[in-house]
């Protein structure tokens, strides 16, 4: 399937932003789930449960991914893979907090559990039902966890620490994508929602990041600011990892970054650090192995 992006990358390059790729993947299905996320008001301790009538796999297979090595874990330059098509579901060396993560549309740093989540890893494969919809597999994810790792969960709210992207002095300055606009013919520009762009700063800075800009579709960026800063992601201070049981987010610098500068000065955007609640999803149980295929 196709997602709207094409861009010509050397093969350094292309490993450079791969965890930028997955999310981007990604976004299609988890966008309103996560914008919902983080502008509900969620009931602190409210169960939150997988409904018998959703979509499910018609069969999945799931196979122990190794451990990425100590020196690669706070890198998001090598990460798991998702690939879809009308007819199944890759998601490969994903660990359990990303399929969460994946699954009901928020952040790592919303999800607290165990730290087996961020090192237990999988690669899965589902059969899609005849006449799916690659919309459903988020849903279709939070039946398999539930079914064969057992998840259960409830939703609290949090007070966060975070980057809230909004717009600089000068104002906002993108363009919106053209109903017209065809990726192979524009390798100069990127077609992105704001989500996406959100997930690309989350690689260079220490903490979360909201948008606080109230964008919606996606809008135009240069390919060569959005490539350097997933490539600055890879070497820089790391993707915030999942929140222990206890909680807690480490205090951050100042996003001074020249991939950051770069890539939101000229498009009239910036970050500011600010303090906001937001839902958790707190892991009440789950198998670290899943029962067998």
């Amino acid at each position: 399937m196709s997602y709207g992006v094409a861009v010509i990358l050397n093969p350094a390059k292309k490993a450079a932003i791969a965890f930028a790729w997955m999310a981007f993947l990604a976004l299609p299905m988890v966008a309103v789930a996560a914008i919902d996320a983080q502008s509900a008001s969620p009931h602190a301790g409210a169960a939150i449960s997988v409904k018998p009538s959703g979509p499910r796999f018609e069969v999945a297979s799931i196979k122990s991914a190794p451990p990425l090595a100590p020196e690669l874990r706070r890198s998001p330059g090598t990460p798991p893979g998702v690939r879809m098509d009308k007819a199944q579901a890759s998601f490969g060396g994903m660990s359990l907090a990303a399929l969460i993560s994946y699954a009901y549309g928020v952040k790592l740093a919303q999800i607290s559990g165990p730290e087996w989540l961020t090192t237990q890893r999988f690669d899965i494969l589902g059969k899609l039902p005849e006449g799916g919809s690659t919309e459903g597999v988020p849903e279709m994810m939070q039946g398999l966890l539930a079914e064969r790792f057992g998840l259960k969960l409830h939703r609290e709210s949090k007070e966060f620490a975070v980057y809230a992207l909004v717009a600089a002095k000068a104002g906002i300055k993108l363009t919106p994508r053209p109903e017209d606009f065809d990726p192979r013919t524009h390798n100069d520009q990127m077609a992105l929602p704001i989500l996406s762009l959100t997930l690309i700063l989350e690689q260079m800075v220490d903490l979360p990041v909201v948008d606080e800009t109230g964008l919606q579709g996606r809008y135009l960026f240069p390919s060569q600011a959005i490539q350097q800063a997933m490539i600055a992601g890879t070497t820089g201070r790391g993707q915030q990892r999942a929140a222990s049981a206890a909680g807690g987010v480490a205090e951050a610098s100042e996003p001074a970054d020249s991939g950051v500068a770069a890539l939101l000065l000229p498009v009239g955007m910036k970050l500011e650090k600010k303090k906001v609640n937001l839902p958790v999803l707190v892991v009440e149980s789950m198998r670290p192995t899943p029962t067998e295929n």
